[in-house]
């Protein structure tokens, strides 16, 4: 029996290393069926994963399997018990056909969670204990908040321009040289919140505590009058070293003689030393100049002299260096000092933002979750409620986990842990090393190797390994292997994850083919760049080059672009037939969305279907903008441009005739101007049904949810199909995906009930990247683009 399989084992405790494709899933998924097959209540499961579709595709799998099981002959029966690893006799089978109904049934729910659905649910258990409003809610998208506690931040500078928070935000507006700058370094001190409650926690003042690690990090805390003896000396052999110029009275000694005097001559601080260093002592590219011995120089100071001087110039660049070294580790401190007072200050108004309105962001839930089950006065009692309900507590894609997470968890496996001799106690982990690709969110993939040790040594787990993959081919997983491996010295394997193993495919005949395409050439730095001048925007479109960084990536889009269409029609394996490729079959996968726009436009231009990944082009397409427009009217009647925009679009399909009629010839509202026109004219007249279906879906504005009234515009206005009439077909799958997503968008935030239309609108101006690429998938025949964020979750 294998490794993977004795993990699926209900007894014992297991970390498991499993490498991409070999099966996390099933493995999780089959440990909690033969948990409940060995008698384990439903209720006393948790599984945490770190994404909710993961969450809901677990529950999904158990759910199936379980159904499966209750219907399946005797005969599939013990094969499936097989595959998981678990003997099948009478009353196995019986067991096995009752769990479907008995986990529907169960009084205490089988929970499949994300961490912060289970801190969600903690806490709502537990208010009281933790300190907040019972009746609290959570928001996903902090960014009306900061812009919020921004705002406020900044009235309370403008009133009080002599406060010590006015004086270290001028020191910071200097450091980073512009308020934008300070303004971005100030959000970043919010977004990582949790790391810096993390590190202040249980202080009184949390500012003079940074300041001190800082100074101890930048070894700052020098004396005054240290240094300012290190200054006389330098004065000292500055004295010396212009003495000794003189003698060797070149053209170049003279002018450094004259600047050494004028800095002497006044008040010579650390600032107007460092003056010398450009020039003196060290060359334009910042590297160090030296004096060196000649006969010339001999002669005209002697060989005393000479290596006096020599030495002296060496000592003082050395002095400079020091100064300038200390010069810049004193600006970090003072950098670094205005950056934590005042970002404590944005920090306590935008958690009073939230305290105001009984909000929760993702970031609250873990801290939250985290000092309730360890710091508070109740710890222990909350600790003991949740032991006597979780029995197994099973972890998947744990190299995602951030350190929060794992220490809210510590005090549930150190309850496990010490009462595994009471009753059947498990604690179940997964995941690879390699995957964790979230570090923006906090991911600590070393927490997985510190998660290891903590089990083998406190819960006596058992370590399991998986590198077979089920779903790439050989091509693919030897492909791997090589990237990661290195050749060492002597012909021993060396990798560059230390604990990297070599996987295997378990399919050996699936089709598969790695191609290396050549890589684009640097360009020069002196290479064309866009012209200046001003364009005719009717006759030349708008580069999209700024660059040669820029230049580079559109050679790239453009490789790519032909080698797809080289791809096209190639016949591939698909099981035990070949197909042609299609463009469905492909996927670009980007590691950020800064030039994508890049290689959108070379596929747009090859005539190449394809699915965006960005919330800007999302958010510019014409359809989308379209429905926005159409919305706003609704809102506002009298927003002529709307209207305007509205009628123009394939919604109602409007000529400029209609437009110029209903303009007139003076002011007044469209809006008054359709109705009149509407009354007068023939009923088949577009203008008369643009205004019947407006009025009617006026009508449904304040009665129906947002995704109820879309949906009856989307069905009343037949938009789909009338949108794909006026499509070019290469852009048809992409409209359809766009105008499917408003509807997705609708329906997904708050389940479909959007306080008011405004909101929604709102909403979608603020989507992030990663909610566009998220549902951007289909199975019709287009190139997807992803990063490579989106592409794994």
């Amino acid at each position: 029996m294998t490794d993977i399989r004795q993990a699926t084992s209900p007894q014992g405790n297991f970390i498991v290393h499993a490498a991409a494709g070999t099966g996390k899933t099933w493995l999780l998924t089959s440990r909690i069926v033969r948990l409940l097959l060995a008698g384990a209540a439903p209720g006393s499961i948790l599984a945490i994963s770190f994404t909710r579709k993961a969450a809901a595709e677990i529950q999904e799998r158990i759910l199936s399997r379980l159904l499966h099981m209750a219907g399946c002959d005797n005969c599939e029966l013990d094969q499936l018990l097989e595959e998981i690893g678990c003997e099948s006799d009478p009353e196995i089978r019986k067991i096995a056909r009752d769990l479907y109904e008995k986990v529907l049934t169960a009084d205490q729910q089988l929970r499949v969670t994300t961490f912060h659905a289970f801190c969600q649910d903690l806490l709502q258990r537990f208010p009281l204990e933790s300190g907040i409003s019972p009746g609290f809610q959570i928001i996903e998208s902090t960014s009306d908040l900061e812009n919020m506690a921004w705002q406020q931040l900044e009235s309370e500078l403008r009133k009080n321009v002599d406060s010590e928070l006015a004086g270290e935000m001028d020191t910071l507006l200097r450091l980073t040289s512009s308020p934008t700058g300070a303004r971005a370094a100030l959000m970043t001190f919010l977004q990582h919140r949790s790391d810096w409650w993390a590190f202040t926690e249980n202080s009184s003042d949390p500012v003079a505590l940074g300041l001190e690690y800082c100074q101890l990090l930048l070894k700052t805390a020098t004396g005054v009058g240290q240094e300012n003896a290190s200054v006389d000396n330098l004065r000292e052999a500055l004295l010396r070293y212009t003495a000794l110029l003189g003698k060797h009275d070149t053209p170049t000694n003279l002018g450094h003689i004259r600047r050494i005097e004028a800095v002497h001559q006044a008040a010579t601080g650390t600032n107007e030393l460092l003056s010398l260093r450009p020039g003196l002592f060290v060359d334009t590219k910042g590297r160090r100049k030296s004096v060196k011995s000649s006969g010339v120089l001999v002669r005209k100071l002697g060989q005393d002299g000479a290596e006096e001087l020599i030495r002296l110039h060496d000592a003082i660049a050395d002095s400079l260096d020091q100064l300038e070294d200390q010069r810049r580790r004193q600006r970090n401190l003072e950098r670094n000092a205005a950056w934590m007072y005042c970002g404590q200050s944005l920090l306590d108004r935008f958690q009073a933002l939230k305290r105001q309105q009984q909000l929760l962001d993702f970031s609250d839930l873990e801290w939250c979750t985290y000092r309730l089950l360890t710091d508070s006065d109740q710890a222990h009692w909350v600790q003991y409620k949740l032991d006597q309900r979780i029995d197994h507590l099973l972890v998947d894609e744990f190299q995602d986990t951030n350190p929060t997470q794992w220490h809210l968890l510590r005090p549930l496996l150190d309850e496990m842990a010490a009462g595994q001799h009471e009753r059947h106690r498990s604690a179940f982990i997964v995941g690879d090393v390699k995957q964790s690709i979230y570090r923006f969110r906090r991911a600590a993939p070393d927490l997985f190797h510190h998660a290891h040790d903590w089990l083998l040594l406190n819960m006596d787990a058992t370590a399991a390994s998986q590198q077979k993959s089920y779903r790439s081919s050989p091509a693919v997983v030897e492909f791997v292997n090589l990237v990661f491996h290195q050749s060492g010295p002597n012909d021993d394997s060396q990798y560059h994850l230390h604990d990297f193993t070599r996987q295997q495919a378990h399919h050996h005949q699936r089709w598969g083919r790695v191609e290396v395409l050549p890589l684009v050439p640097r360009l020069p730095e002196d290479a064309d760049t866009p012209g200046k001048t001003l364009r005719n925007p009717l006759t030349q479109p708008r580069s999209q080059l700024a660059g040669i960084s820029e230049r580079q990536h559109e050679q790239e889009a453009v490789l790519i672009t032909e080698h797809i269409k080289h791809l096209i029609g190639q016949a591939i394996a698909e099981q035990a037939n070949t197909r042609p490729l299609d463009y469905g079959d492909i996927m670009i996968l980007l590691r950020s969305r800064t030039h994508a726009s890049i290689y959108e436009n070379a596929l747009r231009r090859a005539g190449i279907p394809f699915s965006g990944s960005s919330k800007s082009q999302f958010l510019k397409s014409i359809e989308v903008q379209d429905i926005l427009h159409l919305l706003r009217a609704l809102i506002s009647p009298f927003n002529n441009l709307s209207l305007a925009a509205s009628l123009r679009s394939p919604v109602f399909s409007c000529t400029n005739e209609d437009l110029c009629e209903l303009a007139g010839d003076g002011d007044g509202w469209w809006w008054n101007r359709l109705a009149d026109k509407a009354a007068i004219l023939p009923e088949s007249h577009m203008l008369v049904r643009a205004y019947r279906l407006l009025s009617s879906w006026q009508k449904q504005l304040d009665r129906i949810p947002v995704h109820d009234l879309l949906d009856s515009i989307y069905a009343d206005a037949n938009i789909v199909e009338r949108y794909l009439s006026a499509t070019p077909e290469f852009l048809r799958s992409r409209v359809e995906s766009n105008l499917n997503k408003i509807l997705e968008l609708a329906l997904e935030a708050d389940a479909g009930r959007y306080p008011s239309l405004t909101r929604f609108i709102t909403n979608v101006s603020m989507l992030s990247d990663d909610d566009i690429s998220s549902s951007s998938g289909g199975n019709d025949s287009r190139v997807r683009i992803l990063t490579i964020h989106a592409a794994k979750g």
